[in-house]
């Protein structure tokens, strides 16, 4: 069964925390690790379940992706791997694996744009690297991960913390019909992703009818925080 989302953040999420040496990982630990990644990428605010965390150690532990983890608990009470070099990403993958690994990786493609995710882009890489050796292709597939030439991607992340943190920004916009860009006070509320452009739906401060307005991000020269004006929630 192909992995979703939110179990590759959630492995990932123990997977590095594992590698941490300089710390000693409680089931509590790994568990708010795992719900503030969730947090971060997915906007989930529930905490993940210890029965949800057990089956992912379970699945880590297993056969079933090709990973037998060395996953030992010390003292009754602190988890790691027994040994200290092991990584998922380390290992050969067998054929459900694969299928899941491949699944899943098309998913964090898309989130990539985000510098939030730059620490996960090595492990991602070496995923896909696995992928290239265990199929024969001889093209490396972290050559795959980027999307190339997309004007306004280089904004993603800032909009996407705004949007998150329901922060107020400005933005230079540039219509299609305008012949210069000029700075407008907006309130982000959703980034949306349609037919491989990416748009901000947000709401002008200087509106004088509360009214949901669309900007492309690729016709976007610049966004910066705005802390002059509060925050106006979306009301629709």
């Amino acid at each position: 069964m192909p992995l979703n989302r939110a179990t590759l953040i959630r492995i990932s999420t123990i997977d590095k925390c594992l590698q941490n040496h300089y710390r000693r990982w409680t089931i509590n630990d790994l568990i708010d690790a795992c719900t503030d990644a969730l947090a971060e990428f997915e906007g989930r605010s529930t905490p993940v379940s210890r029965r949800t965390f057990q089956n992912d150690l379970a699945l880590m532990r297993s056969d079933r992706l090709g990973y037998n983890a060395p996953i030992v608990v010390r003292e009754n009470k602190y988890y790691e791997y027994e040994d200290p070099d092991y990584s998922i990403t380390h290992l050969p993958l067998n054929d459900e694996g694969l299928d899941a690994l491949n699944s899943a990786l098309d998913i964090l493609r898309q989130l990539q744009g985000f510098p939030q995710l730059a620490s996960s882009i090595d492990t991602i890489s070496k995923l896909n690297e696995q992928i290239s050796r265990h199929t024969g292709s001889s093209v490396h597939a972290m050559d795959m991960e980027h999307v190339a030439g997309y004007r306004g991607a280089q904004f993603i992340g800032t909009i996407y913390d705004a949007v998150r943190k329901q922060q107020t920004i400005v933005i230079e916009y540039q219509s299609f019909k305008a012949r210069q860009a000029e700075p407008l006070v907006v309130y982000p509320y959703l980034l949306k992703e349609y037919r491989n452009r990416w748009f901000l739906i947000a709401e002008k401060s200087a509106n004088r009818v509360p009214q949901v307005n669309i900007f492309a991000l690729d016709r976007i020269h610049s966004v910066e925080f705005d802390k002059k004006h509060p925050f106006k929630k979306c009301i629709a």
